[in-house]
C-alpha cells in the first residue's frame, strides 16, 4: 500500500497516489523515521535531527505536535505506519514498502551471489539495487545532521555498489560498454582510485593498453596535484603489469580484491579551513605525534585530545592537521561531531557514531550490531592492521569516546573537547591558547583582505586587542568588516571598545561569541554545587586579568581551601587558566560575560571586598 522512496528526493506514495508532506519539519521528521524504519527514535534523536545545536524551549511538545500533522498528512488512520512508544516513536515498512530496505536486500542478495560465484545473478542484483537510485539521497530535506552523519555513509554504498557492479561486468566479458561508464565516474569522482584501477582494466582488455597507460599518468598527476600523493600500490601493481603485457584475463579467473586499490577507503573529512592561520608549534607536535608512537606511547593507539576554552580554535586545528595527515593513513578517514560542547542537547551516542562507521566501513546496514559492546568489537576487527585516522570532534568526556577508540596501534586519533580527557588512556593532550598578537592580525587580513587592514594595521592590532586573540571572536570580527566594506577599521575598533556592548558586538550570523561562552557556564552548572559558578561570575567583577588563591578567598568570602577548590574547577570548565600553582588568569571576554552576570545579582550578593576592588 505505501511507497516510500529516499534514495533520492523524498517521495511518498499510497496505493500509487502522491502524498505531499509540504513543511520542512514534516519532511525531516519523516526521514529520520524511514533512516530507521522499524526501529524507535527517542524524541531527544527527533530534536537533535530537527534543530540540530538550537532547539526550541518547548521541543518536546514540538515533536508531538509535527507527529501529529505528520500523522494528518499521511491519512489512512486505520493503517498509519507511524506508531508512538515509550519516549519514541517509530515508523513501520515492509521491504517492499521503502527502497532503502529493499535496497538493503539486494545487497544481500549481491553477496550472496559473489559468494556462489554466480555472476550473473549478482550483476542482476547489482543492476536492480542502482536501479532504485533517483538523485542523491533526500536532497530535498533540510537537515545538518542528515548532510553531515547520514549522507556521506548512502552516497558511499552507491560508489561500492558501482564499483562491485564495474568488477562483476569485467569478468562478464563487457570490457567495451563499461571503458565508457568509467570513464563517466572517473570524471564525476576523481579521486576514488577504484574507478581508475577498473577504468585501466577495462582499456586493456579491449586491446587499449596505450590508453590504459596514459590514464595512469593522468590519476597520477592529479593525486600529486590534489593531495600531494602518489596512487596507492594497487594501482602502481596494475600500472607494471599493463607495461608488461601481464594483466591477468578477468573471464577466466576473478579479479582478487587486492589488486583494485582498497574497495572502502572512507574520506569523510569535513573540508579544510581555508583562512587557517598559524599554529605551527601545534601542528608540529600534532605531525610528530602522529608519525610515529612517542617512547611512552609506543606500540598504543596514537592519540591527540586537544582541549581549550570554547572559540579557541580546536575543531579548526583538528581538521587542517587531519587533512595534512591524510597521507600517512592511506586507508581513510572517519570523522564525528559528538556535539559535546552543548550542555542543552544530550551529547552523541557512541552507538550513533559507531553504526555510520561501520557501514562506512562496507558493513551492510542490517549487519550492523545493535549492542555496543558488539558494535564496539567488530568496529576494532574491521580496523586491526589498517591505517586510518579517526576524528572525534566535540568530545563530552572520557565515556563518549572510549567505544570509538581502534585497538590497532596503525590507526590515529585526533579528539577536540573543551575538557581535558586526562582519564583516557595513553593520550597526548594539547592546550590551545589564544593566538599570538602578529597571528591575530594575520587571521584578520585574511578574513578582511590586505588592501583594508594594510593602511591601518594598528587599527587591525587594536580590534584584536579587544578580541582577546580569541580565533572565534576574530572571525566575527572579520566577518562583520567583509559584510561592511565600506566601514573603516576604526568604526569597530570605536564599538568593541565599550566593554558594556563588545559581547553584542561580537556576533554574526550562526557565529556569536556570548552564546559560546554561555555553552561553558551551562556545563559548569550542571556539574557544580553552586560555588564554582558563584566564583565565576564574582571575578568578573574584578578589573585585574590576574588573582592569586589568596585574592580570590577575601573576595569571595570563602577559605582559602573553599577558593581554591571552586577556582580548580573553573580551570577544568577551561574558565580560568592557571599557569603556575595559587595563580589564575581569566580571558577579558570571559570577565565581561562573567561581570554580565553577576550585575543582575541583587547586591547584598556580593561580598563587601569586591567593593574595594
Amino acid at each position: 500500500m505505501w511507497n516510500f522512496r529516499i534514495l533520492g528526493p523524498l517521495d511518498v506514495r499510497r496505493a500509487g497516489v502522491a502524498v505531499r508532506i509540504g513543511a520542512a519539519k514534516h519532511r525531516a521528521l519523516l526521514a529520520c523515521l524511514l533512516l530507521r524504519a522499524n526501529r524507535a527514535v527517542p524524541i531527544d534523536e527527533l530534536i537533535d535531527w530537527l534543530w540540530d545545536d538550537a532547539p526550541p524551549s518547548d521541543a518536546r511538545g514540538a515533536v508531538h505536535s509535527y507527529v501529529n500533522r505528520l500523522r494528518r498528512s499521511l491519512g489512512a488512520s486505520d493503517a498509519n505506519p507511524i506508531v508512538t512508544g515509550p519516549g519514541s516513536y517509530l515508523i513501520t515498512a515492509a521491504t517492499g514498502e521503502l527502497d532503502l530496505l529493499r535496497l538493503r536486500e539486494l545487497d544481500a542478495a549481491t553477496r550472496k551471489a559473489a559468494r556462489s560465484g554466480d555472476l550473473a545473478a549478482e550483476s542482476e542484483a547489482l543492476d536492480a539495487a542502482l536501479e532504485l537510485w533517483t538523485g542523491i539521497p533526500l536532497s530535498d530535506v533540510k537537515s545538518r545532521r542528515l548532510h553531515t552523519t547520514e549522507l556521506p555513509a548512502l552516497i558511499e554504498q552507491r560508489l561500492q555498489l558501482l564499483e562491485r557492479r564495474a568488477e562483476v561486468r569485467l569478468r562478464l566479458g563487457r570490457s567495451a560498454d563499461l571503458a565508457s561508464e568509467l570513464a563517466t565516474l572517473t570524471n564525476e569522482h576523481p579521486l576514488r582510485e577504484r574507478f581508475w584501477a577498473l577504468r585501466m582494466r577495462a582499456l586493456y582488455h579491449t586491446g587499449r593498453q596505450a590508453d590504459a597507460l596514459q590514464i595512469y599518468q593522468t590519476v597520477a598527476q592529479l593525486l600529486v596535484t590534489e593531495l600531494g600523493i602518489d596512487p596507492c600500490a594497487e594501482l602502481r601493481a596494475l600500472h607494471a603489469e599493463v607495461l608488461a603485457g601481464t594483466v591477468a584475463d578477468p573471464a577466466a579467473a576473478p579479479v582478487p580484491t587486492g589488486q583494485l586499490c582498497a574497495p572502502d577507503v572512507p574520506r569523510q573529512l569535513p573540508p579544510d579551513i581555508a583562512s587557517f592561520t598559524g599554529r605551527a608549534d601545534e601542528l608540529r607536535q600534532l605531525d610528530q605525534l602522529l608519525a610515529s608512537a612517542s617512547e611512552q606511547c609506543r606500540g598504543k593507539v596514537m592519540i591527540s585530545a586537544i582541549n581549550g576554552l570554547g572559540g579557541i580554535g580546536k575543531s579548526a586545528l583538528a581538521l587542517h592537521a587531519a587533512h595534512r595527515l591524510a597521507e600517512r593513513f592511506p586507508d581513510g578517514q572517519l570523522y564525528a561531531d559528538l556535539r559535546g560542547a552543548n550542555s542543552r542537547l544530550a551529547p552523541v551516542k557512541p552507538m550513533d557514531v559507531l553504526g555510520p562507521f561501520l557501514r562506512s566501513l562496507s558493513i551492510a546496514a542490517d549487519q550492523v550490531p545493535h549492542d555496543l559492546e558488539e558494535a564496539t568489537a567488530r568496529y576494532r576487527s574491521l580496523l586491526a592492521g589498517r591505517r586510518l585516522l579517526i576524528v572525534l570532534d566535540n568530545a563530552r568526556n572520557a565515556g563518549q569516546i572510549r567505544p570509538l577508540l581502534p585497538g590497532s596501534p596503525s590507526c590515529g586519533v585526533l579528539v577536540t573537547s573543551r575538557a581535558v580527557l586526562a582519564d583516557v588512556d595513553g593520550a597526548c593532550h594539547l592546550r590551545l591558547d589564544v593566538l599570538p598578537s602578529d597571528e591575530a592580525v594575520t587571521l584578520l587580513t585574511h578574513l578582511v583582505g590586505a588592501e583594508r587592514v594594510g593602511p591601518d594595521r594598528a587599527a587591525a592590532a587594536e580590534i584584536a586587542r579587544l578580541c582577546g586573540n580569541l580565533p572565534l571572536a576574530l572571525r566575527i570580527a572579520g566577518a562583520r568588516l567583509a559584510a561592511r566594506p565600506g566601514w573603516p577599521l576604526r568604526e569597530l575598533v570605536k564599538r568593541l571598545a565599550d566593554t558594556r556592548h563588545r559581547l553584542s558586538e561580537l556576533r554574526f550570523g550562526e557565529l556569536d561569541a556570548r552564546a559560546s561562552i554561555q555553552l561553558s557556564y551551562d556545563t559548569l552548572l550542571t556539574n557544580d554545587d553552586g560555588e564554582a559558578a558563584r566564583a565565576f561570575r564574582l571575578l568578573g567583577l574584578s578589573d585585574s586579568p590576574e588573582i592569586s588563591t589568596a585574592v580570590a578567598a577575601r573576595l569571595l568570602d570563602r577559605t582559602a581551601v573553599t577558593a581554591e577548590r571552586s577556582l580548580e574547577q573553573l580551570v577544568d570548565a577551561q574558565l580560568l587558566t592557571s599557569s603556575i600553582p595559587g595563580r589564575y588568569q581569566m580571558h577579558d571576554l570571559l570577565r565581561l560575560f562573567a561581570r554580565e552576570l553577576a550585575t543582575r545579582e541583587p547586591a547584598p550578593a556580593r561580598p563587601a571586598a569586591l567593593e574595594h576592588v
